[in-house]
């Protein structure tokens, strides 16, 4: 169990798949803020960066695959720490692509 910006994550690993589950309840949430926490809830609960481009998913369920590059994954980090995020995002009706402009996390102690 990870919280990052105050959404919980449970985040189940097998080799170098991932998948991670939204266990908060929120209304509405943001696919693409709701994406953007799960990929820091990966790296924490992992100690490992996500391949490029196989994160995958929706606001409840998201998977992915590790990219540790072979060595043993770092240790976790401590499951006490939080986040504070915010995702700046853009739509582009005509396109019909949602693209992350940016994305800025605070680490606030627990």
């Amino acid at each position: 169990m990870v919280e990052i910006g105050g959404s919980r994550f449970a985040v189940y690993r097998r080799d170098n798949k991932v998948e991670v589950y939204r266990i908060s309840r929120e209304m509405l949430p943001r696919r693409s803020e709701v994406l953007a926490k799960a990929e820091l809830a990966i790296r924490q609960a992992t100690g490992c960066d996500i391949r490029k481009n196989s994160l995958k998913g929706d606001q409840a369920l998201m998977k992915a695959t590790l990219a540790c590059g072979g060595e043993a994954p770092a240790p976790p980090l401590p499951v006490n720490l939080s986040y504070e995020c915010d995702v700046v995002d853009t739509w582009d009706i005509h396109s019909l692509e949602l693209t992350m402009e940016a994305i800025e996390c605070e680490l606030v102690e627990a």
